[in-house]
């Protein structure tokens, strides 16, 4: 079974509701502070990681995500509204 883990300051449920991540078949976990994002992760050992851009310290998690045995193959997607940034290039860059 797949599991993914989503990682938002604020439920996204009414967001991802309506797509694949919320089909029957895939062990969701969520977090919503760093810490428990990262304790969730390398003890679920997640296949796909969903970070809301705008959960405190996203980039360290990311960093962190891809340094850790458990979640170094993981794929993590970063959630963000409205126009590219360019400081967005860091979460590009961190995995």
């Amino acid at each position: 079974m797949p599991v993914l883990l989503i990682c938002a300051p604020d439920p996204l449920d009414h967001e991802l509701h309506d797509t694949l991540l919320w089909r029957d078949g895939i062990e969701r976990y969520v977090a919503d502070r760093f810490e428990d994002a990262l304790t969730t992760a390398v003890a679920a050992h997640p296949d796909l990681v969903v970070v809301d851009r705008e959960l405190p310290r996203a980039l360290r998690l990311i960093q962190d995500l891809r340094r850790e045995s458990p979640t170094r193959s993981a794929s993590i997607a970063i959630l963000t509204r409205g126009a590219f940034e360019l400081d967005e290039v860091a979460f590009l860059e961190a995995g």
